[in-house]
């Protein structure tokens, strides 16, 4: 896993130096968009492997704040296709939370919605109060959708034999909503695009 991340790293550097002299360059964009698509796959893989061997100690998050910084992070990713990257919220919550695990929900879902997303379209992550106190944190896409929502839960789910399905990460995702007692909700439609809706228990919610 090292002899991955370092070289990712290096690229990620050089990509940022050469912006920083020459300015912006949408050939290098491209590869940092394909640099931070792996950097998902590698930080996947790497929770994976350390999932029953390590300990992950919870930590007080602000949502709103790190939420917003996962949006920043796709970003890029998004510009590429020319999708719209949008986050609201009517609320400020506080979470007890590990925020590898918090990462990974997050990053896995932006990633799935964005790789099921068309060209041009648009991405819609909401945050507002749910009921018993919770704090529900929603990602919205209008692409693909999915045909059986209630099955990509239960492992390597793929949409179609065609294109790369949701693998390890909703794998990933399942274990950690699991473990934490999150609630998650998928409402979808075939052409017409996915709703994933997580609701947490919040330290602070207001």
């Amino acid at each position: 896993m090292h002899e991955i991340n370092t070289p990712l790293s290096i690229i990620n550097v050089n990509v940022d130096l050469f912006d920083s002299i020459h300015g912006k360059n949408k050939y290098l964009n491209r590869i940092k968009s394909a640099t931070k698509s792996l950097a998902t796959i590698y930080n996947d893989m790497d929770y994976l492997i350390k999932q029953n061997r390590v300990d992950y100690p919870k930590e007080k998050i602000d949502l709103n704040a790190f939420v917003q910084e996962r949006i920043d992070y796709f970003e890029l990713i998004c510009q590429l296709k020319d999708i719209s990257l949008v986050f609201t919220h009517d609320v400020h919550a506080t979470l007890r939370f590990n925020p590898v695990k918090l990462q990974r929900i997050i990053d896995n879902t932006l990633s799935n919605a964005i790789k099921f997303s068309y060209a041009h379209g648009k991405i819609e992550v909401n945050m507002k109060r749910g009921e018993d106190g919770k704090v529900v944190l929603q990602f919205k896409d209008y692409g693909q959708g999915i045909e059986n929502p209630e099955k990509i839960l239960e492992g390597y789910y793929r949409k179609d034999n065609l294109k790369n399905g949701f693998g390890i990460s909703m794998r990933i995702v399942k274990s950690i909503i699991d473990e934490e007692s999150v609630r998650l909700t998928i409402v979808s439609q075939p052409g017409k695009g996915s709703i994933f809706r997580y609701a947490f228990t919040p330290l602070y919610i207001g």
